[in-house]
Formats: structure tokens, sequence, C-alpha cells
């Protein structure tokens, strides 16, 4: 399946590197160095150390406290088949709830490890809603992918 979209590179400092390796889903722009202000906003960051070792791969946000949202750890890209672990995995996180009810929320950004994009499900209806124009196309694959483990 082919990539996403294809990402720039960003050099993160000391600090954004052990908060990423931590788990921590953001990076807060005030650790942003200016080499940053040439990113659209919505553009997706492979995010290495000094060593030039891939830490990451992120979105980049052009305003607010938020100045990249993690999208996944370590080397391997983010695609098709990482996103659909994803949401197979929110799928069965919400198994008992969805035997009680036709209205949840399947996908919630950050704590499902897809940030910037929620689904919500209405029956046979899906509410799709993004946080940052680069997770636009994500978030169009996560309800396709959703769609399909659904069976809507």
């Amino acid at each position: 399946m082919p990539r996403l979209t294809s990402p720039r590179r960003y050099q993160l400092d000391k600090e954004s590197v052990r908060a990423v390796e931590r788990g921590h889903p953001w990076i807060y722009r005030r650790r942003l160095s200016s080499a940053a202000a040439v990113f659209a906003d919505g553009q997706w960051l492979r995010m290495v150390d000094g060593a030039n070792r891939v830490i990451g791969w992120g979105i980049y946000e052009a305003e607010g406290a938020i100045g990249v949202r993690v999208l996944k750890r370590g080397e391997g890209t983010p695609d098709g088949h990482w996103l659909g672990a994803r949401i197979h995995q929110a799928l069965a996180w919400r198994g008992e709830l969805r035997r009680r009810t036709d209205a949840y929320r399947l996908l919630h950004g950050e704590n499902d490890g897809v940030p910037a994009v929620t689904i919500d499900v209405y029956g046979a209806v899906g509410v799709l809603q993004t946080y940052s124009p680069g997770a636009d196309a994500l978030g169009r694959l996560a309800a396709c992918i959703a769609r399909r483990g659904l069976d809507l």
C-alpha cells in the first residue's frame, strides 16, 4: 500500500527526542526551532535526532501551542497497514461497547494512536472530524478502513 504523504525531515532537540521516546503525543511549539517555520500547516515530518536516527513521524501545526502531533514512533513509515492496525485495535477495544449501543466514539485521536482524527458512529452513520489540515487525508483513509471493519 502506498505511503499516505511524503514527509519532510526535521531534527528534534534533545528534550523533544526524550518526550517522543517516552510516548508523549505532541511536541510543543516552544520546543521547535526557527527552521520549522519553512513547513506548511499540515506538513508530515520524519523526525530525527542529532545523529539522524529516525525518532518518529508527525504532522506540523502552523499555529497554536502544539507544534507537532506525533503520528508514530520509530523507523517504519506510517502507511495504510499501520493505520489499519490502529483502526482494528480501536474496534477491538470498543467491542463490549459496540454490543450494548450503536452510538459511540470509534476513534479518539491520540488516545487511539491516530492524532487529530475522531470518528463517531451513530447507527449506520459515521462522522469524521480532523483537527489539522495534515490529518484530512489520514482521516478519510481511517473512515474507509473503519467502514469496512464495521460493514456499514
